[in-house]
C-alpha cells in the first residue's frame, strides 16, 4: 500500500499544479511568480539533479553553490555543510594547520537568491563532489606584494625570516641592521666599499585568506625559494633551474663567475653543501646555479673607493744621432699615475646596473710620460716592450689558471661590458685578425721585441687586419663573447721569445 501511496503522490502534485496553471489567469500575479521561478533554477545543466520540493506564494531564500561557473546545486542546511566542513578540518587539516578553519577553494562560491521553489536536499552529494574534487582551503596568511604577486604562508615569521635571508644576498649583515634602524653606515677611510642605502622596490599587505594546501607555503626554506624564483616549490620548480657538476680544481668565487652569478647568491641557493668563498669543492659535487627571477627588485647603493691608474701619454720619441739605427735608450721613465676615486654604484639584485657616477677624483701621484731617445732609424713596428692595460677603466675577472686550461687573463672595462673599445697593449704588427675557434673573433700582435699578444672574445670582426701596423693604444676591436666565453670580456695571452707567460708580468695588473 505505501509503495502505491508513492507513486500516486507525486502525480496527483502534478495534476493539482497543472490545474492551477490552466484555470489562473495571466493577470494573476501567483501564475506568473511560479513561471519567473520556474527559470531560476536550470535543474538540467546543474551538477546534481534536484526535484522541486514545494511551490511557495511568497518567495523565500535559498543558496546556489557553483564551482567556477558551474552550478552544482542547491544548499538546503548552510549549518550542516559548515558542520561537515569542521569535521573535515579536524580529521585532515588540524595537525598541520591548528587553530584556523576550513572553507571552500577559490573556484567555489555560493549565491543567495529569492525563489519560490525549494528543491529536495541534495548537501550530502554537494559536500561528497566538493571533497571528492579537493576543493577546499584553509583560512591562513596571504601575502601580497605590490606588484600583484600573492603567496600564502603558515607562519608570518618564516615569510620575514626568509625575506631577511633573501635580502642578506646583496648586503652586509652590519648594514641591514642599521637600515632597519634608519641609521646610515660608517664613512670610507680605506679603499673598499660601503652600502649607503636599500631600497625593496615592492611593498607587501598581509592579511588573512583562503587556500588549498599545496599553495601554501609551511617554512621558511619555500619562502625563500619563492623569493628567489617566483616560483612556489610545492606546485613546480623554476622553468630555468640549472645545475652544475664540480670538476677538479673548481673554486666557489670560479664558478659564480663563470656561471656569471654572485657569490653570495652560489653560496645561498646552496647552503645545505657551501659555506664560504674559501671552501674546498669536492669533484662531482651538484651546485644550483640558477640565477634569480625575483617577484622582489632589491635596489642597494654601494659607495665604493678605489684607485685607479693614471695612464701617462705615450712616451715621447726623441731622435738622438749618437745611437746606432735601431738603438734605443730611455731619458726618462714611464710612471704610471694613481688618483683616488670614489663611485656611487646601484645593484638591483645583485647586478651593476648602468647608473652609476663618479663622486669625486683626488690624484695622489702624478703620471710621468716617459721620453726614449731613438737611433736615426727606429722601425715604427717595433714595440716599446711597455704594455698599457686594453680596456679603459680596467678590472681584472680570472686571473691564468683561475681555472683549468685558463692561459691568460680576462679583462673588462667596470662600467661598460659589452661593446668597450679593445687598445693594443703595444705597437706592433697584425698577424693575425679574425675567427679562431675558441676565441671567436681576435686579433695577434708581433710586436718585433720577442713579444706577441692575443685579445679574444671580439664582439664582431676586428677593425684592423693582418699586415697592418699598429701603435700602442690604437682600437683594434670591441669587446664581446664571441667563441667560447660565458660572458663579455677580453682574452689576454702573452708569448715571450715563442713561450706563453703569465701576462701579470708586463700587462698592468
Amino acid at each position: 500500500m505505501k509503495r502505491s501511496m508513492k507513486k500516486i503522490i507525486p502525480i496527483l502534485v502534478v495534476a493539482i499544479l497543472s490545474i492551477l496553471i490552466v484555470t489562473i489567469t495571466p493577470s494573476t500575479k501567483i501564475g506568473l511568480q511560479i513561471k519567473d521561478a520556474a527559470s531560476q533554477l536550470d535543474v538540467a545543466s546543474s551538477l546534481l539533479k534536484q526535484q522541486v520540493h514545494t511551490i511557495y506564494e511568497t518567495p523565500i531564500e535559498i543558496t546556489k553553490i557553483y564551482d567556477r561557473d558551474q552550478l552544482i546545486g542547491v544548499i538546503t542546511d548552510n549549518n550542516y555543510i559548515k558542520g561537515k566542513l569542521k569535521d573535515v578540518y579536524r580529521r585532515d587539516y588540524e595537525a598541520d594547520f591548528p587553530n584556523t578553519e576550513l572553507g571552500f577553494g577559490e573556484d567555489i562560491y555560493t549565491s543567495t537568491e529569492l525563489s519560490y521553489m525549494s528543491y529536495e536536499n541534495a548537501d550530502d552529494g554537494i559536500f561528497e563532489y566538493i571533497e571528492q574534487n579537493n576543493k577546499f582551503s584553509v583560512l591562513t596568511n596571504k601575502i601580497t606584494f605590490s606588484n600583484n604577486a600573492v603567496i600564502y604562508v603558515k607562519n608570518v615569521n618564516d615569510f620575514e625570516e626568509a625575506r631577511k635571508t633573501f635580502l642578506l644576498n646583496f648586503v652586509s649583515d652590519t648594514s641591514y641592521k642599521l637600515f632597519q634602524n634608519k641609521q646610515t653606515t660608517p664613512a670610507l677611510t680605506t679603499y673598499g666599499y660601503r652600502e649607503v642605502s636599500m631600497k625593496v622596490n615592492e611593498s607587501v599587505e598581509i592579511t588573512p585568506g583562503y587556500a588549498s594546501k599545496n599553495e601554501i607555503l609551511t617554512d621558511a626554506n619555500t619562502v625563500l625559494y619563492y623569493l628567489s624564483y617566483g616560483v612556489n616549490p610545492n606546485i613546480a620548480k623554476a622553468s630555468n633551474e640549472v645545475y652544475y657538476t664540480v670538476q677538479e680544481g673548481d673554486t666557489v668565487t670560479g664558478i659564480a663567475w663563470l656561471q656569471q652569478i654572485n657569490v653570495k647568491q652560489l653560496i645561498s641557493t646552496n647552503s645545505t653543501v657551501l659555506f664560504s668563498e674559501d671552501q674546498v669543492l669536492k669533484p662531482g659535487l651538484e651546485l644550483n646555479i640558477t640565477k634569480f627571477a625575483s617577484p622582489l627588485n632589491v635596489y642597494v647603493t654601494r659607495e665604493r673607493l678605489y684607485e685607479e691608474p693614471i695612464i701617462p701619454d705615450a712616451p715621447l720619441r726623441v731622435p738622438d744621432p749618437t745611437l746606432a739605427s735601431g738603438k734605443t735608450k730611455i731619458q726618462v721613465a714611464e710612471e704610471y699615475g694613481t688618483k683616488n676615486v670614489k663611485r656611487l654604484e646601484v645593484y638591483l639584485n645583485g647586478e651593476l646596473t648602468d647608473t652609476t657616477s663618479v663622486v669625486s677624483e683626488v690624484t695622489t701621484k702624478p703620471a710621468v710620460q716617459g721620453i726614449t731617445l731613438y737611433g736615426t732609424y727606429v722601425a715604427p713596428s717595433t714595440g716599446t716592450g711597455t704594455f698599457i692595460a686594453p680596456v679603459s677603466n680596467p678590472n681584472i675577472t680570472c686571473n691564468m689558471y683561475c681555472y683549468s686550461g685558463h692561459r691568460g687573463i680576462d679583462y673588462q672595462n667596470r662600467y661598460q661590458h659589452s661593446g668597450a673599445a679593445i687598445y693594443a697593449g703595444d705597437t706592433g704588427v697584425v698577424i693575425a685578425a679574425g675567427w679562431s675557434g675558441g676565441f671567436g673573433n681576435r686579433v695577434q700582435i708581433d710586436h718585433r721585441n720577442g713579444f706577441v699578444t692575443l685579445y679574444a672574445h671580439m664582439i664582431s670582426t676586428p677593425v684592423v687586419s693582418a699586415g697592418e701596423t699598429v701603435q700602442r693604444g690604437q682600437l683594434i676591436g670591441y669587446v664581446g663573447m664571441t667563441g667560447n666565453a660565458t660572458g663579455p670580456h677580453v682574452h689576454v695571452e702573452v708569448q715571450l721569445n715563442g713561450s706563453l707567460v703569465n701576462p701579470c708580468g708586463y700587462f698592468p695588473c
